[in-house]
């Protein structure tokens, strides 16, 4: 067996793409054989694979590598060398496509950019030059509307210190509210401390006082707005959302959220290949040995930024109590398949939301099964992680083959992943994971086969208590990093939670 060190295998990827940009066919060829044989499941080493494999005159498997490097990883940069690839073939409409989307992501990308330059200058009251970045360019239509807001707050805020102009204290009040829901903490700061200055109104100093205190706890300011917390813990005593605020400032400055750096162990991380094995484009090498297609399809859509979904055993999730990812399942002992899915939440800190969702299963592209549930997601949740099953405990209703779910939101679909069914079980990652709370748990629900079929609620295993969790987690050696993961999104919900 052959180990690679991170450092080594991120300066093999590079020395690739240089070989490729430089025309030296051959050594990008042997590189790119390199990086696959490591990371057969990474959508950009894929796509390096194929275009190495395009310039060494073999279109059919170079097209046929890219096509699996977007079902792991559709991003822009993989859209941009599939676009490159069907240009090189003479397929022009399929290229104009792809670098379409490219382009449309690149723009994106840059939008969001010259917004956070906008609003780092703003934040330091330089509303001139804020208002010459958002002039210099135009706007990705998804970010068009926060665009014209950040516009509409310059322009306030310039004109808050010409005395000729006026402002009803209510309506900056009502700006300063809006203003968290686009994270332009900048106008709050800078609005309540000239509005504090003059209100003479009880409420709307109250209102002004909490909503600074609230905009510099999310600029992470923590230690002056507790100090300016203190200072009006007497005077808004009363105020509940004010209680609320300097509770977690407490919180905060005694250090109950701080990652201990010194505590977290470091690990060389290492690649690892069986140099034995002699690498071949054939499908049977797409996926860790797997001869089944086991990426995954993010569709765009405006309601769930999906970014991640695996298949685990619901059965040995049940009396196990372990959660253990697969490319491929072995089909004697799959009995439950269930999907975890991961998405963003749009809708963050804006308002709560209900949907329709639907999960259809699949096995060599006839429909097995499909769930239908509601998912609840509140405003409070910025990501949120759901799980749906299929199967029976008594009927086999798996056998060997390609399998697949599609998830579907409002009759929209969210997300495709394929996972494969054959003689032996194919793992996504050898330790096994004990299964954590979720930020978000749907009232799962499994299909029937023959009226045998087990929901996901019977599935699961009993509640634990964070703290169980975290100390079981602890046990497991390494993964330092998924450790790492789990208490800071623990620390963070504990921090937004009302």
């Amino acid at each position: 067996m052959k180990k690679i060190s991170k450092e080594e295998y991120n300066r093999l990827k590079k020395d690739t793409f240089d070989h490729l940009f430089q025309g030296r066919k051959k050594l990008a060829l042997e590189g790119a054989k390199k990086l696959y044989q490591f990371q057969p499941n990474d959508g950009e080493v894929v796509m390096l694979m194929a275009w190495a494999a395009l310039e060494n005159g073999d279109p059919a498997t170079a097209m046929e590598l890219a096509n699996t490097a977007i079902e792991l990883e559709d991003s822009h940069t993989n859209r941009l060398y599939r676009g490159y690839i069907l240009s090189r073939m003479n397929i022009f409409d399929g290229a104009l496509k792809e670098l379409d989307f490219a382009i449309k992501k690149q723009s994106e990308i840059m939008t969001w950019s010259l917004l956070t330059k906008c609003r780092s200058l703003a934040g330091m009251n330089n509303f001139e030059d804020a208002k010459k970045v958002l002039q210099s360019s135009i706007p990705h239509d998804n970010y068009k509307k926060e665009w014209e807001e950040c516009e509409e707050l310059l322009e306030i805020a310039s004109k808050l210190n010409d005395p000729d102009t006026e402002f009803e204290v209510s309506e900056l009040l009502d700006r300063c509210a809006e203003a968290f829901i686009s994270k332009d903490y900048w106008f709050i700061l800078y609005t309540t401390k000239l509005l504090l200055d003059n209100i003479k109104n009880k409420k709307n100093k109250q209102n002004a006082q909490v909503l600074r205190l609230k905009a510099m706890l999310m600029t992470y300011q923590y230690f002056p707005a507790h100090k300016e917390a203190e200072s009006l813990s007497k005077e808004l005593k009363k105020n509940e959302e004010f209680q609320k605020v300097y509770q977690k400032l407490q919180d905060l400055v005694k250090g109950k959220h701080q990652i201990q750096l010194d505590e977290i162990e470091k690990e060389e991380i290492e690649y690892t290949i069986d140099e034995s094995e002699e690498i071949t484009l054939d499908e049977e090498s797409m996926e860790e040995g797997s001869k089944f297609k086991t990426g995954a399809i993010f569709f765009p859509n405006e309601y769930a930024d999906v970014f991640s979904a695996k298949v685990y055993d619901a059965f040995l999730d049940k009396t196990q109590g372990k959660r253990v990812y697969y490319y491929q399942f072995n089909e004697k002992t799959l009995r439950h398949a269930g999907v975890e899915v991961i998405f963003n939440n749009p809708f963050y800190q804006i308002e709560d939301k209900q949907y329709k969702c639907r999960a259809v299963w699949y096995l060599n592209d006839f429909e097995i099964g499909a769930n239908d549930f509601l998912l609840e997601v509140s405003q409070d949740w910025d990501a949120v992680i759901f799980s749906q099953t299929w199967g029976s405990d008594e009927v086999h209703a798996w056998a060997r083959g390609q399998g697949k779910v599609e998830i579907y939101f409002e009759g929209f679909k969210v997300c495709d992943k394929w996972f494969g069914i054959g003689h032996e079980a194919i793992e996504i990652e050898k330790e096994e994971k004990s299964k954590i709370d979720k930020p978000v748990f749907t009232k799962d629900e499994s299909s029937e086969v023959d009226d045998k079929a087990k929901t996901t609620e019977e599935i699961l295993p009993p509640e634990e208590s964070i703290e169980d969790v975290l100390e079981e987690l602890d046990k497991f050696i390494g993964l330092e990093s998924i450790k790492k993961s789990v208490r800071d999104f623990i620390t963070y919900l504990e921090f937004i939670q009302q």
